[in-house]
């Protein structure tokens, strides 16, 4: 404490000889611990003879530290203005008029900047990275949708394709062929540990250059998180030594190890079983750059997605609705007698005969919508009963498709199109 206050007063005299002032109201003492406390040894300090505070966090050049050292704090406070970055953005433009490929471009050159602002610093405490070095092993999928700045991206992708807010993640990821922002970032941790490297080779008598000897000697946690994506690298074999240097190689080595993983995930999560049927790789859609208009985009995804309101998913929700299949049946091909099936329903082993209102259903067989069928062009027909993987993906069945979603949705929900 005494050395640090003799280094203060030399500091002070060479700015008074100088001619240069400190601001005290912006000057603020913080004495790092595990702990996370105000120590006792943070107070007294002062500077020409003015009492400088102590506080328990402090933000410099736009990153937030804490006493305890972790950074999820910053993390939280770059997500919150992320948020008004990106609401400003949503305020700005108009769904039905604009291209999704602009709106990502728009995203990136906007509220991307501010999310991902001093990620060199920040990043290793990523739950991303803290799994990837601890469990040396890449994360779930929803640890990588825990990170802050990927809830931001996860909206964003949400409110570009018209779905709400409870659709899969795994969906987003792939149908807009967009990666998590983590893996997308990491080229600028890796550039920045390399520049610290050259830095510590040549000897450069900076501070940055210290403290980074000194998170190697100590193994604290930035170094070692950083250290840990090569090293993760390395026992997958999953890229030569030469290419471990190169940090846009290692950044295409995850996305391709996210691609896995989505793969893999999709096909665990019962949900998706259609996603599947519909989805065979990890890239952005064709609905999202066909030239379609807004609802017959939305009602793509919905059903894509399944954040449609059939009754096979609002029929999920609630206390009262889980578990009871009354609440997903179509009312169109099931019993209208409502009393009647609760209580068969309450009788064991009973096995009603009914539809559940479910996307394959709506598509083929529901009679509800079997004179919009029949107006259906031959090719259209044919593959609702074959293989339904082109009504998505070819340019011209892909509309026919959106416009008979856009009529079912009409139908089924009366004055509800929007």
């Amino acid at each position: 404490l005494n050395s640090i206050m003799k280094l203060n007063k030399q500091w002070y005299q060479r700015r008074v000889r100088g001619g240069l002032s400190v601001n005290i109201a912006k000057t603020a003492i913080m004495v790092f611990n595990r702990a996370g406390r105000l120590l006792k040894e943070s107070h007294g300090f002062t500077y020409n003879e003015t009492p400088i505070p102590t506080v328990r966090e402090y933000t410099y050049l736009g990153i937030t530290f804490t006493l305890s050292g972790s950074l999820k704090l910053a993390q939280e406070k770059l997500r919150q203005k992320a948020l008004r970055s990106y609401f400003s953005l949503k305020s700005m433009v108009d769904l039905q008029a604009i291209k999704k490929s602009v709106l990502f471009k728009l995203f990136d050159a906007l509220v991307l900047p501010v999310a991902s602002y001093g990620c060199q610093i920040w990043l290793p405490q990523t739950k991303f990275m803290t799994t990837l070095a601890s469990q040396e092993a890449f994360p779930s999928l929803k640890t990588l949708a825990e990170d802050p700045i990927e809830k931001v991206h996860l909206s964003f992708l949400k409110w570009t394709t018209s779905v709400n807010k409870r659709t899969s993640n795994v969906t987003m990821w792939g149908d807009t062929g967009r990666y998590p922002l983590a893996i997308e970032t990491i080229p600028q941790l890796l550039n920045y540990v390399k520049r610290l490297e050259n830095m510590e080779a040549t000897n450069t008598d900076a501070l940055v250059r210290h403290a980074f000897a000194e998170q190697k000697s100590l193994d604290l946690s930035w170094y070692k998180n950083a250290n840990g994506l090569v090293s993760y690298l390395e026992k997958t074999e999953t890229l030569s030594q030469e290419s471990l240097l190169q940090p846009t190689q290692i950044r295409g080595a995850l996305r391709s190890i996210f691609i896995e993983r989505w793969d893999s995930e999709r096909h665990e999560n019962r949900k998706l079983q259609f996603y599947c049927k519909i989805k065979k790789c990890f890239g952005c859609e064709r609905y999202l750059s066909t030239n379609l208009t807004y609802h017959q985009s939305k009602r793509l995804a919905q059903i894509r997605t399944s954040s449609h309101r059939f009754n096979v998913e609002t029929g999920r929700h609630g206390k009262a609705k889980n578990g009871n299949v009354l609440h997903r049946i179509c009312y169109f091909c099931s019993t209208n007698d409502d009393w009647t099936m609760e209580a068969l329903s309450e009788l064991p082993f009973f096995e009603p005969i009914i539809e559940d209102e479910e996307h394959v259903h709506v598509l083929k067989t529901c009679v509800r919508y079997e004179d919009l069928r029949h107006r259906l062009m031959a090719t259209m027909k044919e593959c609702l009963f074959t293989d339904m993987e082109p009504l998505f993906n070819d340019p011209i069945l892909l509309k026919e498709t959106a416009k008979f979603l856009v009529n079912v949705s009409k139908r089924r929900f009366p004055g509800k199109e929007s």
